[in-house]
């Protein structure tokens, strides 16, 4: 069974990256399957699991959120989810941060991460 756990507060610097870090390692070392979804334009959650250079990754959160609102064909999992450790990462860069500027008002945008990951629940 595929459980899903949010962390989220507007507010900045209240250890919610760290949480989920902390988090999804113990449940990786416990042997769980474990799949985080860094949605911080800062990247944080990325760079702390070891993502080298998510600036200059093809594809991240916002290049998948993207595609889904252009509902275009989404690339293989194996492209977008990167092994860290114990855990998987979908991994978040700065370009997030015009996300909502630019396509926050599109019909189906509030739904577009639910699009991406629910694929991967079965897997």
């Amino acid at each position: 069974m595929c459980k899903v756990y949010a962390v989220a507060s507007q507010k900045g610097g209240v250890t919610k990256s760290s949480t989920v870090l902390n988090l999804a390692t113990a449940l990786g070392i416990m042997g769980k399957k474990v799949l985080a979804v860094d949605v911080d334009p800062q990247g944080s959650l990325s760079i702390c699991a070891g993502v080298n250079n998510p600036d200059k990754l093809t594809h991240t959160t916002y290049s998948l959120l993207n595609a889904v609102i252009d509902e275009e064909k989404l690339p293989e999992p194996n492209d977008y989810i990167v092994p860290c450790e114990k855990i998987d990462i979908i991994p978040c860069n700065i370009t997030l941060s015009v996300f909502e500027v630019n396509r926050g008002h599109e019909i189906g945008c509030e739904q577009a991460l639910r699009t991406v990951l629910e694929p991967l629940k079965e897997a």
